[in-house]
């Protein structure tokens, strides 16, 4: 778990990482940290959110099933919704 300054989580969800890979993928801003300002208009995250993605990337990406490499999202497979 990773904590902003007051103690207070710092949650990424999947709406929201989206949200940022789609900004990455249409070229509205880089991973730079001089893009940070374009990256938090185009997606209301807070500027730790952002840092937060820019950082642990690759993790988000394992998690959320982005491949890096062609730069699109896994179909989702219906077996793993059904439970």
């Amino acid at each position: 778990m990773f904590y902003d300054i007051d103690n207070t989580p710092i949650k990424v969800t999947l709406k929201e990482f989206i949200k940022y890979a789609n900004g990455l993928n249409k070229n509205i801003y880089t991973t730079f940290p001089y893009d940070t300002k374009k990256a938090k208009i185009y997606t209301n995250l807070t500027t730790d959110q952002i840092m937060f993605i820019k950082v642990h990337f690759i993790t988000l990406s394992n998690l959320y099933k982005y491949n890096i490499s062609a730069q699109k999202f896994a179909p989702i497979d219906k077996k793993e919704t059904k439970s």
